[in-house]
């Protein structure tokens, strides 16, 4: 115990210049955050930083926290802490075999079952795992097990605190899965390859067993339902993650879950899709059916749950650029924007931009002055998304506004009427937004909305993308104060302050409770609140609405 105090004592700022190669400012601040990148926005402000005095680190825009050993593991694409702790008592304090357990420590029950799994041959494991379609042979060393007392194919989760079960020949009548230790926030992840772009969440370790060649981790059930978004951020920041569940209605639920927790967490993915598996069928039915590769490159099967716009990038080249220009005035090659023109019998190509924009949203407010959300990506590849108003987006004024916006600048050659004809482009294919400017329940949308989700009237809610855009069956919605665009605008603080938390209490409970407490004057206040859903009912029949009169003992700061 003491010397894992000793490796929380670790200089923290000192680590983390060591392992990034990277130094703090005299603010000690990063110029980006190792994990998502934050601090390359518009206007550079730093997320990333380190308490010297408390000796810990934490990114404001991505939530990355703690100490140097929960830096270490998330550096290290979710090394567990017993694999951080070892490394830094070795790499920094010199302190070899702190796991080691003295000659008085007692070893668990479960360390030990652990131990004699772990020494026992795998070969009626790989022959099950065979037999089920599995190339033994190809998977990582450590993916399985075999407990010889049970007669079972055994698998182990990243922190070593569960061991599952899965029964070789269960008997009729018992379970044909058992569990020792931990399930709840525990993660099968031998099959997590970090290099690979796209990651699926899988319901069972057989399934991610199935899918070789593909990179996955596993819940073990879907009955484990994690809570902590430090377990996943490891396995799926920056990814394009994948929910490969099955389609019944546990696997249903168990997606419908990871869905939300995902994207109310707000992880920094690439994309988010379902995997849509035929009813009855996992992927292991599919790769017994040698037709698992097919179907996983059908994108057919994929559902689009959500995708990260701001780094999706824009074409870089025309299709047609003769046909380009004709049409439109311009074209688009290498990452600008020319055009073509016949001067004296000459063709002349010009220049227009080293950069390329498309305008994503009109984000429209009722005013004339609207903003839009307009991509930016440089012919270098650096992309970044800024609100654009309506009068920047005259020659002059936008010259001015995009010289700032990407860090070695962007320059429009062109004319009025060039920038015109670019932006009567982009303006027939953008999408449209209302601005909510003013949250709670907005009557003509028939949604609530807080900062960070919003609840239509059948009850569903829904989470905005990076750019703070929520789309509903009747409109798309514009939510500022989480949108990435304003991540650094302090101006959303209060508004920031109203964001959805999930409760577990309904309105039967929490009603009796009032009552419960607060008696005749809780019934008043009960009475009260549901009045105050339908203010905007009874101020347009009445023209008035009540105000609740609070009354109560002499001094207690009510009237009495």
């Amino acid at each position: 115990m003491q010397t894992i105090e000793k490796v929380k004592q670790i200089d923290i700022k000192a680590l983390i210049e060591k392992e990034t190669g990277v130094h703090f400012n005299k603010a000690n601040q990063l110029e980006k955050c190792p994990f998502c990148g934050s601090g390359q926005g518009t206007n550079h402000s730093p997320a990333f930083s380190v308490n010297t005095r408390k000796n810990y680190f934490k990114c404001f825009s991505c939530g990355s926290a703690g100490s140097a050993i929960d830096f270490v593991m998330l550096f290290n694409n979710g090394w567990n802490e017993h694999k951080a702790i070892t490394y830094l008592q070795e790499d920094y304090l010199g302190i070899r075999d702190v796991f080691k357990p003295s000659a008085q420590t007692n070893t668990s029950s479960f360390d030990k079952m652990l131990f004699a799994i772990r020494n026992n041959p795998i070969t009626k494991a790989s022959e099950y795992l065979k037999s089920r379609g599995i190339d033994a042979e190809s998977l990582p060393q450590g993916s399985y097990w075999y407990d010889s007392l049970s007669n079972a194919i055994v698998f182990t989760d990243t922190n070593n605190q569960l061991i599952n079960r899965r029964m070789i020949n269960p008997e009729k009548g018992k379970p044909k899965a058992k569990n020792n230790g931990t399930l709840n926030e525990s993660i099968y992840d031998k099959m997590f390859f970090p290099d690979f772009d796209v990651v699926f969440l899988q319901e069972g370790v057989i399934n991610a067993l199935s899918m070789v060649g593909c990179s996955s981790i596993a819940l073990f059930s879907t009955e484990n339902k994690i809570k902590d978004p430090k377990v996943l951020l490891p396995y799926l920041q920056g990814k394009k993650v994948v929910l490969a569940m099955d389609n019944d209605d546990a696997g249903n639920k168990c997606a419908d879950y990871y869905k939300d927790f995902i994207l109310s967490g707000r992880f920094d993915i690439q994309s988010l899709r379902r995997l849509v598996l035929p009813k009855k069928k996992d992927a292991n039915d599919l790769l017994q059916d040698k037709s698992l590769i097919d179907f996983l490159q059908n994108t057919e099967n994929y559902q689009l749950l959500w995708e990260d716009i701001v780094t999706k990038p824009i074409p870089q080249n025309s299709e047609d650029k003769q046909a380009d220009n004709e049409e439109y005035y311009f074209f688009v090659e290498n990452g600008c924007y020319y055009m073509k023109e016949t001067i004296k019998g000459k063709p002349i190509v010009k220049k227009l931009s080293n950069f390329l924009m498309e305008s994503v949203y009109h984000l429209m407010d009722g005013t004339k002055e609207s903003r839009r959300l307009v991509k930016f990506q440089r012919n270098t590849g650096e992309i970044t998304v800024n609100e654009i108003m309506s009068s920047e987006l005259n020659l002059d004024r936008f010259k001015k506004v995009i010289r700032s916006i990407s860090s070695r600048g962007l320059t429009f050659f062109g004319n009025t009427q060039q920038l015109d004809n670019i932006l009567t482009f982009l303006y027939d294919r953008e999408k449209n937004a209302i601005a909510i400017n003013q949250l709670g329940y907005q009557s003509e949308h028939h949604a609530y909305c807080f900062a960070d989700a919003v609840i239509d009237k059948d009850n569903v809610i829904t989470y905005p993308d990076k750019l703070g855009i929520v789309n509903t069956d009747v409109t798309s919605l514009y939510l500022p104060p989480f949108a990435y665009t304003n991540l650094n605008d302090k101006s959303y603080s209060a508004e920031r302050r109203f964001a959805y938390k999930a409760g577990n209490l309904n309105f039967d409970s929490w009603a009796e409770l009032i009552f419960k407490a607060y008696g005749i004057n809780g019934a008043v206040g009960i009475s009260f609140v549901i009045l105050a859903l339908y203010r905007d009912i009874i101020l347009d029949i009445t023209g008035f609405f009540p105000f609740l009169f609070l009354f109560g003992d002499q001094g207690a700061g009510k009237s009495n």
